[in-house]
């Protein structure tokens, strides 16, 4: 044991010294080949970089390994009995490799890039390094996939190669995820006997380590096309063999946890890109072809950008994003060596959960669907004012309330229905509870604007469709009060839920795209009342953002820290030139007209100094005045925003 630790240690310091001899080799031949980083609009840097960091990566892999299995006992790893893996894995890492430097050298297109990696992937796939079966987390039991062993294999492959390359972005980025990527690699590699794999995965982490001398901010070398296709490409190699010998039923999630960073960082740019050409204008002559074209092409907002935008500087970036994926690295070898299936669901819903509030702390509008507006139009298109959409969704939450109402009460009461009389309960039950609906009249009303009126009767149209189900039980079944009473009222509950929940549907989603929509205004809304209110309900019925509402100013002390409909109530007006400058306002929209003279001249004097427009709302009717040829309108009531003189 004691041998193996110092062939460990070995194994990773000689190829750090390696790489960083070799790398000031490899920035030269940079330079003589042309293979060079010329910075433009999309990139960080600011000057040209040599960009052929892959070749002191292949070379100090290469003479490594080579010594590695000449010089140490590798016990398990019999490299006569793998001959032909190793040299057709050998071969492709070197095809992958010159790829690489081909596109250094001369970008070329994606097509031709994903096809020649495609034929690369499928020697991996001959030389038996494949995806042929994943253990079930449900029990201890494998599921065979061997059936379909070839495209997963391949599609793995291309996926972890090209999701390297894209957060190879800002110096040292990709090159460190991949070293704490081959830590947890090789943990879980040595602890399975995957001793070869072990090996590979020390050298790969000590080769990065070395060339971090050069690559770490300010970086003197790139990985480039030759480095990071390479890392990709073995790294999704190294991820399939180790978790080969997983014993655990969530051997399956190790390879993608591990790799989570590049794998995140992929599938949010595909989503945000394929979603955000639904938010371009003119979207309905996108075709779906062209939609499915922009999930591929390059950007300036992948993760690593979005932390540059929020302030962080070059390094802190990058520094943040190894310990995100010093996290992953973790988790996916905690949850893969726990021998405790409860321990190993509990650690990968916190992975997932940590997950999904980093994503959402990105901001991204894109793949925010319920704030980006996107569901607006096919709501509005195909479920608005549609009773028979109405109608089926009803029935669906009719059953589904049932059902749930009968499975919380039955587990904690003794009494039960027998199969053949449960189904015609729930039968007769659904179509009872659905005629009482009909009969109330809700499907007769518009909910697009749904006030206290609508939810009320909602309300009532629940209660009598919940206590029609009295009679039914009572004809049917011979229930007993102590389940019959609370089964109701959980039933009333959740039915209301989901039926007021989808009514009120239209108005949520215009209230969640009108929160975070970038209209070109900025305003306060000064008056917290009444007036206030129905200004804001007016502003968020536009069709498209005018004003983006940034709170209320009211002169009461007591509204002061308070909210309305969500928007936060900051103080009077003393705090208005402090707001002006922080909150960058464009506008005063006035809608209290018992505004104190002297308020209302300090009020002014701000408009003046910050050359802000000042906005009244103010009501209106008009009174209609019928004559023998003509109608005249008389003004007296009605509802406009006009001026301020």
């Amino acid at each position: 044991m004691g041998i193996q630790i110092i062939q460990f240690i070995l194994a990773f310091l000689v190829p750090v010294v390696l790489s960083i001899l070799l790398t000031p080799l490899a920035i030269k031949a940079a330079y003589k080949i042309g293979a060079v980083d010329k910075p433009d609009e999309r990139k960080v840097h600011k000057n040209i970089t040599p960009r052929l960091g892959g070749l002191a990566i292949f070379l100090t892999l290469a003479i490594s390994s080579v010594l590695a299995f000449i010089i140490f006992d590798t016990g398990q790893v019999d490299i006569s009995e793998h001959y032909q893996k190793i040299i057709l894995v050998g071969g492709a890492l070197t095809l992958v490799f010159l790829l690489g430097v081909w596109d250094d050298v001369t970008p070329l297109k994606p097509g031709l890039k994903f096809g020649l990696q495609f034929v690369i992937a499928t020697l991996v796939y001959l030389a038996g390094v494949k995806i042929s079966s994943v253990m079930n987390p449900l029990s201890t039991y494998a599921l065979n996939v061997q059936f379909i062993d070839y495209p997963l294999t391949v599609l793995w492959i291309i996926g972890i190669t090209n999701a390297i390359n894209l957060i190879d972005g800002l110096d040292g980025l990709a090159s460190g995820v991949s070293t704490i990527a081959c830590v947890s690699i090789f943990a879980v590699s040595s602890l399975t006997g995957e001793i070869g794999n072990a090996y590979i995965a020390l050298i790969l982490a000590g080769s990065l380590v070395g060339f971090l001398r050069y690559n770490f901010n300010p970086a003197r070398i790139f990985l480039g096309d030759s480095g990071s296709l390479l890392l990709g490409f073995l790294l999704a190699i190294l991820s399939i063999q180790s978790s080969n010998k997983i014993s655990t039923g969530f051997s399956i999630f190790f390879p993608i946890i591990v790799l989570g960073l590049p794998i995140t960082d992929t599938l949010i740019a595909m989503i945000r890109r394929f979603l955000g050409t639904f938010l371009e204008k003119d979207t309905a002559k996108t075709a779906m072809q062209g939609r499915l074209k922009k999930m591929f092409l390059p950007d300036k907002s992948h993760i690593h950008h979005q932390l540059l935008a929020y302030g962080f500087t070059h390094r802190n970036t990058v520094i943040l994003l190894y310990f995100i994926s010093a996290f992953f690295a973790v988790s996916a070898f905690s949850i893969t060596v726990i021998d405790s299936y409860s321990k190993s669901v509990l650690a990968l819903g916190i992975t997932v959960f940590i997950l999904l509030i980093g994503i959402k702390k990105l901001r991204y509008r894109e793949i925010d669907i319920f704030n980006n507006g996107i569901f607006l139009p096919f709501y509005e298109r195909f479920w608005q004012n549609r009773t028979s959409l109405k109608v089926f969704f009803d029935l669906v939450f009719i059953i589904a309330a049932f059902t749930l109402s009968l499975l919380a009460i039955q587990w904690t009461n003794s009494s039960g229905f027998n199969a053949a009389q449960l189904q015609i309960i729930l039968v007769v039950a659904a179509i009872t509870q659905f005629i009482t609906l009909w009969m109330v009249g809700i499907y007769n009303d518009s909910y697009n604007l749904i006030g206290l009126g609508d939810a009320l009767k909602i309300t009532k149209a629940v209660a009598y469709s919940t206590l029609s189900l009295i009679p039914v039980f009572f004809f049917l079944s011979e229930v007993k009060p102590d389940f019959l009473v609370p089964f109701l009222i959980l039933n009333f509950y959740l039915l209301l839920t989901f039926i007021l929940g989808f009514r009120i549907s239209h108005k949520t989603l215009r209230y969640l795209f009108f929160r975070t929509s970038k209209a070109e205004n900025n305003v306060l809304i000064y008056g917290a009342n009444a007036s206030g209110e129905l200004l804001l309900d007016q502003i968020m019925a536009f069709e498209s953002p005018t004003f983006n509402v940034l709170g209320f100013i009211d002169e009461d002390h007591q509204k002061e820290g308070t909210q309305i409909n969500g928007f936060k109530i900051f103080g009077g007006h003393w705090k208005l030139e402090r707001l002006i400058r922080s909150k960058k306002v464009d506008m005063i929209l006035m809608a209290d007209s018992r505004i104190k003279p002297e308020v209302m001249k300090r009020i002014k004097s701000l408009s003046e100094k910050y050359q802000l427009p000042i906005m009244k709302f103010h009501l209106d009717l008009e009174s209609v005045v019928v004559h023998e040829n003509a109608v005249e309108s008389q003004p007296v009531f009605g509802s406009k925003i006009a001026i301020s003189n």
